[in-house]
């Protein structure tokens, strides 16, 4: 599914991953005022009950979200920047969202909200990293959380990395770690970075860290995107939700 929007970064189409938007620079509040924080959204499911939380620092309080509309269909903004709702449509929906300070002061950035249509399997999986901002000769640090609630014993699991200029890698060892640059319309240049990994037939497992990397050189600016999935072992056919999570580097 390619879903085509401004400032695309292409993920890794053919298995599945689709396309995502990179968020646009912050209005300045000037000096002293609000800063959202929050780059990235977690993705949504279509028909699914959905919660987000967007943060801010700075200013003074109390603190006041607000959004411009459009919103996603189905979705609510509330004033404590929670975003909540059941999303009513598949695709991807930027949104402006906003925040006042106890001032007047004020920040705006474009979000994203990344809708998926239902899978029929029952694996769903989140990934977290250690910070939401890294500087040069930072490690990143990713965590995933997988819940698997239906028959699936065993996966491949896929991994990878999308650059501010859209280049996406796909990590195939993780000791050593070794990535490689991939086209994202040739499924031929995949490959998983683990493969028959059990799955158990917990409801839900806890966040479990499993790579810790600094970034392909040469190093770019801006926001990048870690994105994951599993699939059927020595397949590409994708059996559990796609998992992003953005952060930004400078």
């Amino acid at each position: 599914m390619r879903l085509r929007i401004e400032r695309l970064v292409v993920a890794v189409s053919a298995i599945g991953f689709g396309t995502m938007a990179l968020p646009a620079e912050p209005i300045a509040s000037g000096s002293g005022g609000p800063v959202i924080t929050t780059i990235s959204l977690p993705f949504a499911t279509l028909g699914r009950p959905y919660q987000a939380f967007v943060a801010a620092t700075g200013g003074t309080p109390p603190r006041e979200f607000f959004a411009i509309p459009p919103v996603p269909p189905g979705m609510a903004i509330l004033a404590s920047g929670e975003i909540h709702g059941t999303p009513l449509q598949a695709g991807s929906f930027p949104f402006m969202i906003g925040v006042f300070d106890g001032q007047d002061r004020c920040d705006i950035r474009t979000l994203t909200l990344v809708v998926q249509p239902q899978f029929p399997g029952k694996v769903t999986l989140e990934l977290f990293t250690d910070r939401e901002a890294y500087h040069l000769f930072d490690e990143v640090h990713v965590a995933r959380q997988v819940a698997n609630t239906g028959p699936q014993r065993i996966a491949d699991f896929y991994f990878g990395l999308v650059t501010p200029s859209g280049d996406v890698f796909l990590f195939y060892s993780a000791d050593p770690l070794l990535c490689r640059q991939v086209d994202p319309d040739d499924p031929s240049t995949f490959f998983p970075l683990e493969t028959s990994v059990p799955l158990g037939s917990k409801v839900q497992l806890d966040p479990v860290p499993f790579i810790a990397s600094h970034l392909p050189v040469p190093l770019e600016t801006g926001v990048y995107y870690v994105v994951a999935a599993y699939t059927d072992p020595g397949s590409t056919r994708v059996i559990s939700n796609f998992a992003a999570r953005g952060f930004s580097f400078f």
